[in-house]
């Protein structure tokens, strides 16, 4: 198959002399740029390739003709540690033609002429290797390195690149239609993204609207259940209305759960600690005690005020924060705070701006539970 191809591609044009090019601006602009690409395992630039026991195999195979790259490659020998032409400058010429390597110490050498039979380039001599063509060169028996240089460029143009027909991927036009089809095809992934996108995009929608349905079906039903707890709660208020509760509510409304409950326990145990024992009055403030518990939430929210203004230097956003979860409201418009809680204004505090010392503090938050807890 391989040999079906290179026939295809070769044509019938043995042109004898190559003209001297023009310097390839538009090649040396795509190396650059990073465009080169591979070919197999070297990449294609305007860089030589230093060759070292890492990649060693490649230089060995190549002379022994196990392997073969698209482009030739050109083996830079050492002549008493140096190169009678300079590779990196052979490399510029050559740049997207062929590869260029070069040797880079001289136990490559004796490690070539070993596994190679010494056929391989050495002492300054330059190896140009094509997929069915090689060839040795002595470059000191040219007039100069730029003479020999030219040489080698005009000898791979002759054998390598005037032998070959371009395939449409090499030429202008053919270059021109695979910009249009990757743009093409960009196109139509860029569609197929937002077609993708748009039905992720229903789909998501369809599953929130079901979770819509579902927490308003699971509403209604919380409803339902409510209204049917609200006309137990009112029978059994009516029950106890006919039964005479003990204690009616009053107008005052808890400002937090629990909040009235919880006074009316609290003065029950002060009222039960004082009672004389063995008597009537204290059996019933204990029956009435054990009957409604308590969690004393007023204490809890009465520490929290103590160990927020212990101390207090100012209103910081820390501290304004802790009074804000406790309950109150701060207006900070006044020379002092003035301080509600749970928004019920018959209750004020003036909370000085900058307190003296530690006793003022501790005034205050008296003053604070006194008023308001």
């Amino acid at each position: 198959m391989s040999g079906l191809y290179d026939y295809l591609r070769e044509t019938r044009n043995n042109t004898p002399f190559v003209p001297e090019l023009e310097k390839l601006s538009f090649i040396h602009m795509l190396l650059n740029a990073g465009y080169g690409g591979m070919d197999q395992d070297l990449p294609i630039s305007n860089n030589a390739i230093p060759v070292t026991f890492a990649n060693y195999s490649i230089i060995r195979d190549l002379i022994l003709q196990h392997k073969s790259y698209e482009l030739p490659v050109v083996y830079v020998s050492l002549h008493w540690e140096n190169y009678i032409v300079s590779p990196h400058k052979l490399a510029r010429i050559l740049q997207g033609i062929a590869h260029v390597m070069y040797e880079t110490t001289y136990l490559i050498s004796k490690e070539l002429q070993r596994d190679t039979n010494g056929s391989h380039p050495h002492t300054g001599a330059i190896g140009l290797y094509c997929s069915d063509y090689t060839q040795m060169y002595q470059p000191k028996n040219y007039e100069s390195p730029d003479v020999f240089s030219k040489q080698l460029y005009y000898a791979i143009h002759q054998h390598y690149l005037m032998n070959f027909r371009l395939l449409c991927n090499e030429t202008w036009a053919g270059l021109q239609n695979t910009i249009l089809q990757r743009h093409a095809e960009r196109l139509a992934n860029e569609k197929q993204k937002t077609e993708n996108e748009m039905e992720q995009y229903i789909n998501d929608f369809d599953k929130e609207i079901e979770g819509y349905k579902k927490a308003l079906d699971d509403m209604y039903r919380k409803v339902q259940a409510l209204s049917i707890e609200n006309t137990q709660l009112r029978n059994n208020q009516t029950q106890h209305l006919e039964g005479r509760p003990v204690l009616l509510q009053g107008r005052e409304q808890d400002l937090y759960a629990g909040e009235i409950q919880d006074y009316v326990c609290d003065i029950l145990r002060t009222e039960l600690v004082h009672a004389i024992d063995n008597t009537r009055r204290r059996d019933v403030l204990a029956s009435l005690v054990e009957a409604n518990p308590t969690t004393y939430p007023h204490k809890k929210k009465q520490e929290e005020v103590k160990n927020t203004l212990r101390t207090y230097t100012g209103m910081t956003p820390t501290i304004r924060r802790r009074l804000e979860d406790i309950g109150f409201s701060i207006d900070s418009t006044s020379p002092p705070h003035k301080i509600t809680f749970k928004g019920d204004t018959r209750y004020t505090f003036a909370l000085s701006k900058s307190p003296s010392d530690a006793r003022g503090n501790k005034n205050a938050a008296n003053k604070i539970i006194t008023l308001f807890l």
